[in-house]
Order: C-alpha cells, then structure tokens, then sequence
C-alpha cells in the first residue's frame, strides 16, 4: 500500500495506488501492448490500463511481461526516467519494446461509489493481481519487488505519496500498529487477510461477484461517529435512529436480521475505529490455512 502525503487528498491515510481514467486509457492502441483479445471485457479494459499505469507512475511497479528480464530491466530504468504522465506519453515509451501488459490477469474484485452527501465524489473499481513466484512469466515483476541491491526499483511519487509498505494483510489489519484505512481499503483488506495461499487467491473474484457496486449510506451518531449501511442489509438506504455508537456492535444487534454495515468512530480514516457486521455472507469466510509438514526429527 502507499502512505498518501499529508497536503493531499485522503491525508495520511493508506492506500491502493491509482488513480484518475485518462481519455487516452480507451485508445486502440493500447492492444498491441496488451493480451487483449476477443474475449476481453472491454468496458473494464480501459480501467485496468488505468490501473496498471497509475500504479507505475505512483510506485515504480510495472505489471508487465517480457522474454527478456535483463534487457527488460535496463530498459525499465529508462522508462522511469521518461515523461510518461498520461496514457499517450505512457504508449509512446512502450515502443520498441517488447513488453505485454497481461490486462486478463488483473481480477475485479470490488467497485465502490462515494456516497452523495459528499461533495467529492468517485466511482471507483479494484483489481487484484495474483503473480506467482513458481511462474517464469512473472519473474520481472517479482524481481521489481524483490531487487538485489537496488534500492531504487521502487519509488514513491513525491507530490502524492509519502512512502510504499509492502505488508500481509494481516499486517496491515494489526491493531498494535494503527494506520490510516478509509472503509473500501479496510473492507478490501478483511477479505484478503482471509485467504493464505495463491490458488484460493486467484479464485477470490469469482467468490465476490463484483456486479453492483458498493455505495456506502451513512447515519450520524450522537458521539461523532456514524454506521455505513451497505446493499443487502435490511436498513440500507434508511436512516438509522440516533443513538451512541456501541461498543461492541454485534452484542447489540439481532445476528439473525440480514445486516451488512460498518461502524466508524472519528476519525473514520483510523482503522482500529472500524468494525465490520456482515451476516449475510458478503465477506467469504476464512479459506483454510495451508498445513505445516510436520517432522520426525524435530
């Protein structure tokens, strides 16, 4: 994740890199640089160019293929190097290189819209990325993460990002560390911290079913605080009656109402003030944990 700068947007918080759709994300050129084929969806196409590109131009990170790794490597520095801060600029530096951007392997797994009492609002999708250190295809991107005395492989854009953590999401969930997680990174983050191994990993969008899009409805609460309703719990949509914040919500709540909200103290961006009550099974529930070979010798 990348730690947002403190005069920004989403101050101090922690994030997944992005950021704005380009005009250009939509060009037909970008399909000599991408797997695209007839079976791709193309009204996600351009969101994940846009993706993949705001990614590279916020951490370094590029999610790309190549059968050349060293050559690939050289010519990555000179890329970062050069202008690439729109999508026309980003398809001129892909020339001459042999680089494929593998769009079919990013996954949708969630979409989320700013409620409408806010003045800012987006409309925003989230691809999961799944690159295994047992393919060959995905050696120069884990080799971008993992680097051998290159402490500049990855890089924080300066004007937005204060520094990358590259953490589990457990860690990231851990409370005795609290960090800034607004509620579509922190429900992201729950369901991750659920799974433990690559294939129940590459599985996770077929299990979310990501086809309506997540769009919080709050209802204020008389210490600060205020309770997120989301699609499928039984009060969405309406506002809840005024009360303190509980607690403790789920000891308050009758567990067999289909209820799926957030319960946010102040500041909503702390982590460690959020609680999820899912009862209709929106969050899968924890994948099983792969098992440790046990030993004689031990």
């Amino acid at each position: 994740m990348a730690k947002r700068v403190e005069n920004g947007s989403y101050s101090n918080a922690h994030v997944f890199p992005g950021g704005k759709l380009d005009p250009e994300d939509s060009s037909p050129r970008w399909k000599k640089f991408t797997d695209y084929s007839e079976k791709t969806d193309s009204a996600l196409e351009r969101f994940k160019i846009c993706a993949i590109r705001e990614t590279f131009e916020e951490t370094g990170l590029f999610l790309a293929e190549t059968k050349e790794p060293a050559k690939a490597s050289s010519l990555l520095k000179s890329f970062k190097s050069s202008e690439h801060h729109n999508s026309s600029l980003f398809i001129d530096n892909l020339e001459g290189t042999d680089f494929v951007i593998p769009t079919s392997r990013l996954q949708y797994i969630s979409r989320w819209i700013t409620p409408q009492h806010l003045k800012r609002r987006f409309d925003t999708p989230f691809f999961l990325f799944c690159a295994s250190e047992g393919s060959k295809s995905d050696d120069f991107i884990l080799g971008q993460i993992y680097p051998k005395n290159k402490l500049d492989a990855l890089y924080a854009q300066p004007s937005e990002i204060a520094f990358l953590e590259w953490l589990t999401p457990g860690e990231f969930l851990n409370p005795s560390r609290p960090i800034g997680l607004y509620p579509p990174q922190f429900y992201i983050m729950t369901i991750l911290s659920r799974v433990y191994n690559y294939s129940d990993l590459s599985s996770l969008s077929s299990l979310l079913h990501p086809i309506h899009p997540t769009t919080p409805f709050f209802s204020p609460t008389t210490d600060g605080g205020s309770i997120a309703t989301l699609a499928g719990d039984i009060d969405y949509g309406t506002t809840l009656p005024l009360a303190p914040l509980p607690a403790d919500p789920e000891s308050s709540l009758d567990l067999s109402r289909p209820l799926h909200r957030l319960y946010l103290s102040k500041p909503i961006n702390t982590f460690s003030k959020i609680k999820i009550v899912d009862t209709i099974g929106r969050i899968p529930k924890p994948f099983p944990k792969p098992s440790i070979p046990s030993s004689s010798n031990l």
